[in-house]
């Protein structure tokens, strides 16, 4: 990493040479990220940050390709955004000026951090680093690409052509400041041109995925001395290959699909502060939490938080157009019951849209037949989470196969729309090698024909009151 101080006036001096007059076309720059990742995957319905956005061609082509809700263009120097800005048809883009050591964002506002070709004209790396850190939401993901160090035409290229003097050689060991600052890295070496190359020395890019840790400082000593290989196996074998959708992003997918944006929506079993009513409360019109426990009302989200004695809803008859519920059922010791109430507080054809256990599935099926006491004493072990986690809740698992939730569906005047079931990363399996590669060999098995379906983890499902 080059021991300097970044300055604006040799950046300045450097690109003021040649102000661009009209928008740069983009179009043919995709190939620079599908060849090495799933631009949709990363993309879409995200809050998107593009740092050093220059003439803001990267900044056009996600918001114009791929689906995100907002992309926000920041660079330096105004002149370099201008001709984009002013020829800008995009409602979901939005440019401004400013620098990579203070983005001019809120804190946790954005879910991906994206650069092409920045950082390697940033010498104070850690405070940029710091800055993107600060910026991005929990789990939020740097995503980026940088002039490959070893590719000997780089290499000619920087030491005896033009570029800034701020430039320097950007080598993947100099990602340490990623880990260091709490982020999970994977580094991809790739040419647009030839996108099966990965040579180190062939290939012209080294690509950057940083995905950001939000992990207690005790939990973290442990993971480092006992379970650092976790994050390397599930960036291995999940997170970062093509096409990878983690449950939970699927699920507000779906939830997207049916939830329009001035809904009246219900998070049934909201319980405190979670990702899912973060994600409800940004696409709905208003947003109710029901919870039987009283932490509810700690949830920020929520525009209005009600503790509920687990059998009523003190909601008005026909007063919500969506009812939500995210690994709840399996809780539910009289589901006929809570679909009776769902029924009522539904507008004729509203929607009932939740996430559960499959008890067809060895995790459900262990659970099922085994006490309380039991599940208190393994579950946070087996995936290894924090001691400071709560314990899980008690499951009845009385609305839990496709058999019980559609005889209960139908019978409570609820017709399902869509029922689909997903096998995701062994999140069981996170306190052994053994047993992630074990479950491993599980979800790849279940997932490699639909005849296995019906033993997949989880099940989504959505139903309309007809």
């Amino acid at each position: 990493m080059k021991d300097a101080t970044f300055s604006k006036e040799l950046e300045e001096g450097y690109y003021s040479q040649n102000w661009p007059e009209e928008p740069v076309r983009y179009s043919h720059l995709e190939p620079y990220l599908r060849c090495w990742l799933d631009p949709t995957a990363v993309f879409k319905g995200k809050t998107v940050l593009d740092i050093g956005a220059g003439e803001c061609t990267y900044t056009r082509l996600i918001a114009d390709r791929y689906g995100p809700h907002k992309v926000i263009a920041c660079e330096l120097f105004r002149q370099r955004m201008l001709p984009a800005s002013r020829a800008n048809a995009f409602s979901n883009l939005h440019f401004v000026a400013g620098d990579c050591f203070r983005l001019p964002v809120h804190d946790e506002s954005c879910d991906v951090v994206w650069g092409s070709l920045v950082l390697h004209q940033l010498p104070n790396l850690e405070d940029v680093v710091a800055e993107i850190r600060r910026v991005l939401k929990p789990s939020g993901v740097y995503v980026g690409f940088e002039p490959n160090p070893f590719n000997p035409g780089i290499l000619y290229r920087f030491f005896f052509g033009e570029h800034s003097r701020n430039q320097y050689l950007l080598t993947p060991d100099d990602l340490g400041v990623f880990r260091a600052a709490g982020f999970d890295v994977q580094t991809t070496f790739f040419y647009a041109k030839f996108p099966l190359l990965r040579s180190r020395f062939l290939t012209t890019c080294l690509g950057i995925q940083a995905r950001k840790s939000e992990m207690s400082e005790r939990h973290k000593r442990k993971s480092a001395m006992n379970n650092g290989w976790t994050d390397d196996y599930l960036n291995r074998y999940y997170r970062f290959r093509p096409g990878w959708v983690d449950g939970t992003t699927q699920f507000h997918e779906l939830c997207r699909t049916y939830i329009r944006n001035n809904s009246r929506v219900c998070e049934l079993g909201a319980g405190p502060t979670n990702t899912t009513t973060e994600f409800l409360s940004k696409i709905s019109g208003s947003l109710i939490g029901l919870d039987v426990n009283s932490s509810v009302v700690q949830n920020k989200f929520l525009r209005k938080a009600v503790v509920y004695d687990g059998k009523s809803f003190p909601l008005p008859t026909s007063s919500l157009d969506v009812v939500v519920t995210d690994f709840v059922n399996e809780h539910l010791e009289d589901p006929i019951a809570i679909c009776k109430e769902i029924h009522r507080v539904l507008v004729e054809g509203g929607i009932f849209v939740f996430r559960t256990p499959n008890i067809c599935h060895y995790v459900s099926a262990v659970a099922r037949v085994t006490p309380h006491w039991f599940h208190k004493l393994v579950a946070n072990r087996l995936r290894n989470l924090p001691p400071e986690q709560s314990e899980p809740h008690p499951t009845y698992y009385r609305f839990n196969s496709p058999k019980a939730i559609q005889t209960i569906l139908r019978g409570e005047g609820l017709k399902i729309l869509h029922l689909e079931f997903i096998e995701k990363d062994p999140s069981y399996g996170l306190s052994s090698r053994v047993l992630f590669f074990l479950f491993m060999g599980y979800e790849r098995l279940v997932n490699s024909t639909p005849l296995l379906a019906g033993f997949r983890s989880n099940i989504l499902c959505v139903a309309s009151k007809s």
